[in-house]
């Protein structure tokens, strides 16, 4: 599901990007975040990824799935897919995400041929990253592009989504699985879902008759129709399949629209405790409310409010928590543009007290 020229290339450096592989991985100026190469075998295939740090707090991470050949998996450092200042990498690490690219098990080159055994081994991959590594399963962003991105919609989300929280970029595909998947209220809501597919990635432009935008459209139907809430769709026009050093550029498009960014996790603020017995007034012309916080325990508490000329007005409530006792009724409104002093008792124990100024 790539161009010829790109699979034809792939093929014949091989060897070649198995080597450099090996070597750049253990090179001493590279940077003790970044891990090339590195090995993993289970039950469901071998295989390996490349891993790159973003160097911020927290475990917020990027997986990769290249297409068919899995040239950029293969090279790298070149600016097609993952290398150069306008790679997915450096897009990614740029807003706070480890990148994770793996590479396909299966022998043809292909994540989606053999789906089910694909699948998984890189939910393999994960575990074994989470914990060596660490991974955020609430702050997990899927891109694949061409046979990454069908795998993404057929077999990886409809297997996987209910463990992750995050967001996913199809490009270049991402078609709907023809038995259709279900999928919990709970997950839906916690999955942001993009495609972006060239106007052009039609049949017709590929010499393999793939038809990328008819995938797309079909697979963004499936999940609409399955009530994911939170889809965007993108087909530019006049781009094909061909979209050599442009992934980064639409990753960080889809990472902004969706305003998503790894980094540490925000502590939630701890509540401001409330002083026992703290109150305030609400004022008005001829009357006033005065909330009083009572502490838990106290089984009745009065107000009481006395102006210019010593006559009183007065409430008594029961129970605990935010209380509000109304001074000035319409027996015996307060007088506007007036000073009254309060005070808060319990008995006669006196609480809290104070003044307000009734309004003109």
């Amino acid at each position: 599901m790539q161009t010829r020229r790109r699979v034809i290339a792939a093929v014949a450096a091989t060897t070649l990007a198995a080597s450099s592989l090996l070597s750049t991985s253990t090179r001493p100026a590279e940077a003790a975040s970044t891990q090339l190469g590195v090995s993993f075998a289970s039950s469901h295939g071998r295989s390996y990824y490349h891993f790159y740090d973003a160097g911020v707090p927290g475990n917020a991470t990027l997986i990769v799935l290249d297409g068919d050949g899995q040239y950029g998996i293969k090279h790298p450092s070149s600016s097609y897919l993952l290398g150069g200042a306008n790679g997915v990498v450096s897009k990614a690490k740029q807003r706070g995400y480890n990148v994770l690219a793996v590479k396909t098990p299966s022998g043809d080159g292909t994540w989606w041929t053999n789906g089910v055994e694909n699948e998984r081994y890189l939910a393999d991959v994960l575990a074994s990253v989470a914990k060596t590594r660490g991974l955020d399963r609430n702050n997990t962003f899927v891109f694949g592009y061409s046979g990454g991105a069908q795998f993404i919609t057929q077999f990886w989300l409809p297997a996987q989504a209910q463990n992750y929280r995050g967001g996913a970029l199809m490009m270049g595909g991402g078609g709907r699985q023809y038995n259709t998947p279900t999928f919990g209220a709970a997950t839906k809501k916690q999955w942001k879902l993009a495609w972006i597919t060239g106007a052009a990635d039609t049949a017709a432009n590929s010499e393999e008759g793939y038809d990328a935008i008819g995938e797309a459209r079909r697979g963004v139907a499936m999940y609409r129709s399955l009530g994911f809430p939170t889809i965007y769709t993108r087909y530019p026009a006049g781009v094909t399949h061909v979209l050599d050093g442009q992934f980064g550029g639409y990753l960080a498009f889809a990472l902004d629209h969706f305003h998503m960014r790894g980094g540490p996790v925000p502590a939630k603020p701890k509540p401001t405790p409330v002083k026992a017995w703290t109150t305030r007034v609400d004022v008005r012309k001829n009357s006033a409310y005065v909330v009083v916080n009572v502490p838990a325990g106290t089984t009745s508490t009065t107000v009481r409010a006395s102006g210019p000329r010593g006559a009183y007005w007065y409430q008594t409530l029961t129970g605990s928590g935010t209380k509000v006792f109304r001074m000035g009724d319409p027996g015996d409104w307060l007088r506007g543009n007036t000073t009254y002093s309060y005070k808060v008792s319990v008995g006669t124990a006196v609480k809290a007290k104070g003044t307000f100024r009734t309004k003109r």
